[in-house]
């Protein structure tokens, strides 16, 4: 008697049910645990991508999907009014049949998780600002340096995310009133790159500061070496003058900078030729959700 084929079992659609309930939580009402929740199931999760394939491509009689070697393959791209580009990922199919692409290609989604993104976003190549997961709905977004420190083992239990209760009681107490450090001493030379280690809760607690400050534009964080000495710099853009704004970035990064000085300085053409030199902000007014 001949012997029956046994039959692929069909892989089960992609839902991701646990990471919309989190990000269902997290618009309702934010705080620390919902975001850690939100960041857990989209660390576990795995995301609807589009791609183009240059070609066509079918099934061979084995239900394979063989593709030619001379296809070219890319990544879809989402961008903002003001020209920023991110990394689209979907919860599901109904999420994703919402993006319409007008790319010419075989558009197609390939399942990824946000640890595969590691090699894609660290490619100089890649002028990717981080990733959006649904961006026609929720449009949760995830900076590229949040999402490489995670990838990279950052323990998610580090973030660190004020309420804004806990904001206002904080606002109560009284600022210590340093003056806010500027540029390096006058003949100093300094080397300015990405941090060695990613500070996740002193970079929350600057970006929250920062979320909703008038007159506010961008702010970018690099790792500053100056005569032997490691210090975290912030580089300030805003609309006019504003001291009380350095002030301010400068007093909620310093109580999470673990005795690492904290440097501050106003953004200009030569600051970003030396200092920021194109790298993505931490915080953007244009990118706020």
């Amino acid at each position: 008697m001949a012997s029956k084929k046994k039959q692929k079992k069909a892989a089960a659609p992609i839902q991701n049910k646990a990471l919309k309930n989190a990000i269902a939580a997290l618009k309702s009402g934010a705080d620390e645990e919902k975001f850690k929740t939100f960041l857990k199931e989209a660390m576990k999760s795995k995301l609807l991508v589009p791609v183009i394939f240059s070609s066509e491509f079918k099934p061979d009689a084995t239900g394979k999907v063989r593709i030619d070697s001379n296809t070219r393959v890319s990544f879809v791209m989402v961008n903002t009014t003001n020209g920023k580009s991110f990394l689209p990922a979907f919860t599901d199919f109904e999420e994703a049949k919402k993006l319409k692409v007008s790319q010419e290609g075989n558009l197609q989604y390939v399942v990824r998780t946000l640890k595969e993104y590691e090699n894609m976003l660290e490619d100089p190549r890649n002028n990717a600002e981080g990733i959006v997961i649904n961006p026609m709905n929720e449009n949760m977004v995830l900076p590229k340096p949040l999402v490489l420190a995670l990838v990279k083992g950052q323990d998610i239990a580090n973030i660190q995310i004020r309420t804004p209760q806990q904001r206002a009681e904080e606002q109560a107490q009284p600022q210590p009133q340093a003056p806010v450090p500027g540029a390096i001493p006058p003949g100093m030379q300094a080397v300015y790159s990405e941090p060695r280690i990613y500070p996740t809760a002193l970079v929350n607690a600057v970006y929250e500061y920062c979320c909703g400050k008038e007159g506010l534009s961008r702010v970018w964080m690099r790792q500053q070496l100056a005569g032997g000495q490691v210090a975290f710099a912030f580089v300030v853009e805003t609309d006019k003058p504003d001291p009380e704004l350095l002030q301010g970035i400068h007093d909620a990064a310093a109580p999470l900078a673990k005795e690492v000085p904290v440097v501050v300085m106003s953004y200009s053409e030569k600051i970003e030729e030396t200092v920021v030199q194109g790298t993505v902000p931490l915080y953007d007014r244009e990118l706020e959700f």
